[in-house]
């Protein structure tokens, strides 16, 4: 009786178009000529083995059609369970198997935690799996096993993913041990592979791929291994605030973080925190007349506990953002946050205007092209806090951002553009 070694494989891949992912395959197994690229699965065999690749993308919800011949192998014996009858089941399932597959490698014991951290980011940045099964026969030859080895490795490599075996050992497409059960690993350091805006996303317009990979370059100077994620803007999308209004914008909440900051944070009397914010803020440039009702009534009572105190406190953020748009910072992006803002820098920057008219007429709006970018960046950082909400670690543990901070400053920029965060319905 002939016997025969079944090996299965995952390759986990940051690539979510079947049409990338079988690109990036077919190159490694000599497949040409293959124009119909709306397939899941993929086949090869000779009378001493038989490789099978199953794509499972979370971008691709639509229930397979068992009349269609989309095979590369011709042959119509693909898996009945390839799709789900209901493709969010297919989905759940999938992300459960990333999760668990990020958890597991998270919680392993005696691993050096910067490369780990590395390993985790590019963990993160899968969110598809292509399942490798091969069937060889005791007589193949040590040739071809090789042959299909490296046929395998150069797919790895080709979709920017990592190789996980039945031993829970992660490999590189470069043959490499990254990481095992163990802790073991070939590498000193790692880094996660940057997307490539052209081959890597989809086909983006002209405009919108300059802006994505504007971001991803920056993100990942910044030690941050951005995954797929479409653009927040095409060009002209902005309905931007006008300037004045901007500046009086500021000086409101200016004067309302500071007296939630000094009244609760530095535990204050209200009549001392108003005292601070009179001197610094209200003498000068009569915030008050720029404020909402609400925010007035704050001022107005004199308790020494008050609930927004406590919201008005962690404002500096949105403050930073509206003074960064106003030209008082020199980045042209501004760097992800790792810390709270220092109140001081608002104080600092004031000293240098009279009053209202002054600080308008000496301050300008950024321009239209880095508010997007910013807006862009933030927009991706958001997420990419997001991508970690059902994982056992945060963005801030492995790369030391500050997610609520990353979600202010978001939001204000959506502002600035003047667009409503929750009309972004892909978020």
């Amino acid at each position: 009786m002939t016997k025969h070694t079944s090996i299965n494989y995952q390759i986990l891949t940051p690539f979510f178009q079947q049409e990338d992912c079988f690109k990036a395959i077919f190159p490694a197994f000599k497949v040409k000529g293959i124009k119909d690229y709306n397939l899941n699965y993929f086949k090869l065999q000779d009378p001493s083995f038989k490789l099978e690749l199953y794509l499972l993308s979370s971008f691709r919800c639509e229930q397979y059609d068992k009349d269609e011949d989309y095979y590369a192998s011709n042959e119509d014996d693909a898996k009945d369970d390839v799709y789900d009858e209901d493709s969010h089941l297919q989905i759940d399932s999938l992300n459960t198997r990333l999760k668990d597959i990020f958890n597991y490698f998270y919680s392993l014991k005696k691993v050096d935690k910067s490369l780990l951290h590395n390993v985790l980011q590019h963990l993160n940045m899968c969110i598809s799996i292509v399942n490798v099964n091969i069937i060889y026969d005791k007589d193949i030859s040590y040739d071809k096993k090789e042959m299909l080895k490296s046929q395998i490795f150069a797919s790895t490599l080709a979709l920017k993913g990592l190789l996980l075996t039945e031993d829970k050992s992660l490999f590189t497409g470069d043959n490499k041990l990254l990481l095992d059960k163990d802790g073991n690993s070939s590498y000193k350091s790692y880094k996660a592979p940057k997307l490539d805006i052209d081959k890597d996303l989809g086909a983006l317009n002209p405009s919108s791929a300059k802006l994505r990979k504007k971001t991803i370059d920056y993100c990942y100077a910044q030690d941050i291994c951005l995954g797929s994620c479409i653009p927040l803007f095409e060009k002209g999308r902005t309905r931007r605030q006008k300037h004045d209004a901007v500046c009086k914008r500021a000086l409101a909440i200016l004067a309302l973080a500071l007296l939630g900051d000094c009244h609760i944070n530095k535990e204050m009397s209200y009549k001392k925190s108003m005292d601070i914010v009179q001197e610094h803020v209200l003498s000068k440039f009569d915030a008050k007349a720029y404020m909402t009702k609400e925010e007035l009534t704050f001022f107005k009572d004199k308790k020494d506990e008050d609930e927004d105190g406590l919201l008005y406190a962690f404002e500096y953020e949105t403050l930073y953002v509206l003074f960064f748009a106003l030209s008082l910072f020199d980045d042209e992006i501004m760097p992800p946050p790792r810390d709270k803002v220092d109140p001081k820098i608002f104080l600092d920057k004031l000293k240098d205007f009279k009053d209202i008219d002054d600080f308008i007429a000496k301050t300008k709006l950024i321009d239209n092209k880095t508010l997007i970018q910013n807006a862009d960046v933030y927009f991706a950082l958001f997420n990419y806090s997001c991508s970690f909400s059902n994982k056992k670690c945060s963005a801030d543990e492995i790369t030391h951002i500050v997610e609520d901070i990353v979600e202010k400053r978001y939001e204000t920029l959506l502002w600035l553009c003047g667009i409503d965060k929750f009309s972004i319905m892909y978020i």
